[in-house]
């Protein structure tokens, strides 16, 4: 492999050479570079260059087989690279065998940024390998560079995706990044097009092994991870340990801005659509997103959602979670073909049956499942409205099919009414009979709540006895406000084996959210003499300290931790 230097600080043009380096990569490109190579740019300089070509020729599209690197080297604080100017990306181009590391990319200072950073699209060889690794390269902007966001839909740090309709690109590796004053992280989309055009079931083009692992975003405006179009090979739910499998593990998410909305023209938050929630799954089968936290995201139309399992997702996982303080916990959606990305490309739906169309043939939301995640405060009054669709618990629309939410809990230290426990939009021309969303082993727990209307009068009244499509099992429900533990009103919605007491906490529940997940995870624990130990559902998945069992809540050890 060869060895090619670039020193933008250096005064006198070189050959590449680490004694006599490049100054640019402007040079590095001009001087022709062969396959595989290794790119080195000092440390502890800056440098401005943007990279925009689709050509077959490209530099980052290395059909060489074997994996060409741009990286830094010296010593000192990683090399800076601007883009050409902050309406400009960092790269549009192609990508294939290549490893990008120990870089920081930022936006000119004190501009609005507009064009965005890594940008491209992914190409698999002939086996459908793009092996693209992304990793310890931070993302840095500035309170300017973001000044502008409420109206941009997304101006991403990495945004790739498979363009062409036959392709597949396998093996998108991206870890240890961190951005800062950004308007939206990462997102990955694989081939959406039909292998097997009589269902929207099984792998199809999607992308294997796309993992984002061990990420942090600070304020961040929009979204933070969004996969689309990715599968898991072997549907072991091993994110770390198995290169084929599909899914995020260990991000941190902090936004606590107001960018995403005006305050002063738009309080309500619901005039402009935009690439706004902060964890999302699209088009995935058999991903896993575990080990997460998500803080203080902001209101935004059309969802704003801290997690969501979106169109056409089946068999995704997410788990091990700690939400606090945004504007929503979490949904299952799946609007109509004519909202979708199948229909944008020409396809036609494959039955006019509805229920055929979303569940037998999978274009709907089906069989996800949420497990152990804590949400707290979550949609308590992020807005100026005093009552609306930021004062729900659990999210499930449209065209979703035995989709589970187990061992979760909901805390709300805030509220005194006007919320509720449940959010949704059935559908009458759907099966009526087929399940939702389960509520299973979970536990709601309120400090001011002293009303006991949990389901929403309105979508009582509304929706009917379509309200069977969601139920609660073997839950707990408490509010220290309630003046004794009288059963709530859970009119409508299926039931089975609900208790109105108090959980019985072993610390107690603070007003305002443990700062973190390692801090909840100390003090959200269950007291030995817990009503919630053992009279749940057996649930064999672990929970977060490694343990299975059947209690009711996100904590299955049984004693003290």
């Amino acid at each position: 492999m060869k060895f090619i230097y670039v020193d933008p600080s250096a005064t006198v043009q070189g050959n590449g050479s680490r004694e006599k380096p490049w100054r640019s990569m402007d040079d590095v490109i001009a001087s022709g570079v062969i396959h595989p190579v290794t790119v080195s740019i000092k440390r502890g300089t800056h440098f401005n260059w943007s990279y925009i070509s689709e050509n077959p020729l490209a530099f980052f599209f290395n059909r060489s087989g074997t994996q060409s690197v741009l990286t830094s080297y010296g010593e000192g604080a990683w090399p800076i690279w601007y883009p050409k100017d902050a309406a400009t990306r960092h790269t549009d181009t192609i990508f294939q065998n290549f490893n990008i590391n120990s870089l920081q990319l930022s936006s000119p200072p004190g501009e609005q940024h507009t064009g965005g950073y890594l940008y491209g699209s992914i190409r698999g060889d002939a086996n459908g390998i793009c092996n693209l690794e992304i990793h310890h390269v931070d993302f840095i902007g500035d309170p300017a560079a973001i000044a502008g966001s409420a109206p941009a839909k997304e101006v991403a740090c990495i945004h790739l995706m498979v363009k062409e309709r036959t392709n597949i690109a396998h093996k998108i590796f991206i870890h240890d990044i961190y951005g800062d004053n950004i308007n939206c992280g990462i997102f990955i989309r694989g081939n959406l097009n039909l292998s097997d055009p009589d269902t929207y079931y099984g792998d199809q083009r999607k992308s294997y092994g796309v993992r984002i692992l061990d990420v942090s975003f600070t304020n961040i405006v929009n979204y933070g991870v969004l996969l689309s179009g990715t599968a898991s090979k072997n549907k072991n739910r091993d994110i770390r340990g198995d290169e084929w499998e599909s899914g995020w593990d260990n991000i941190y998410y902090s936004s606590y801005r107001t960018n995403v909305y005006n305050p002063i023209k738009d309080p309500y938050a619901w005039t402009t659509p935009r690439a706004d929630v902060p964890l999302w799954m699209s088009a995935c089968a058999y991903a896993t997103g575990q080990n997460f936290e998500v803080h203080g995201s902001g209101p935004a139309a059309p969802d704003r959602y801290a997690l969501d399992l979106d169109f056409h997702c089946n068999n995704c996982l997410l788990r091990w979670g700690y939400l606090t303080n945004n504007a929503k916990s979490f949904m299952f959606v799946q609007g109509p073909f004519s909202y979708t990305w199948y229909h944008a490309n020409g396809y036609k739906p494959l039955s006019d049956d509805i229920y055929t169309l979303y569940h037998t043939r999978g274009l709907g939301c089906v069989d996800n499942v949420i497990e152990y995640i804590v949400s707290y405060n979550d949609g308590v009054a992020r807005t100026q409205r005093s009552e609306d669709i930021y004062w729900k618990k659990a999210c499930c629309f449209m065209y979703c099919y035995n989709n589970v939410v187990r061992n979760c809990m909901f805390i709300d230290t805030i509220s005194q009414a006007n919320d509720h426990v449940l959010y949704c939009n059935p559908r009458k021309e759907d099966n009526p009979a087929v399940l939702s969303m389960t509520l299973e082993n979970c536990i709601f727990y309120w400090k001011h709540r002293d009303n006991s209307d949990l389901i929403s009068p309105a979508e009582v009244s509304e929706f009917g006895t379509l309200l069977t499509k969601y139920a609660f099992k073997n839950c707990i429900f408490f509010s220290e406000a309630w003046p004794s533990a009288a059963p709530a009103a859970l009119p409508g919605v299926t039931t089975l084996d609900l208790r109105y007491v108090d959980p019985k906490f072993r610390y107690t529940v603070p007003l305002v959210p443990p700062a973190g997940m390692k801090e909840a995870k100390n003090i959200l624990q269950l007291a030995s003499d817990s009503p919630a130990l053992q009279a749940g559902t057996t649930n064999t998945s672990p929970d977060i300290w490694g343990k299975a069992g059947n209690n009711i809540g996100w904590q299955q050890q049984s004693t003290a931790l």
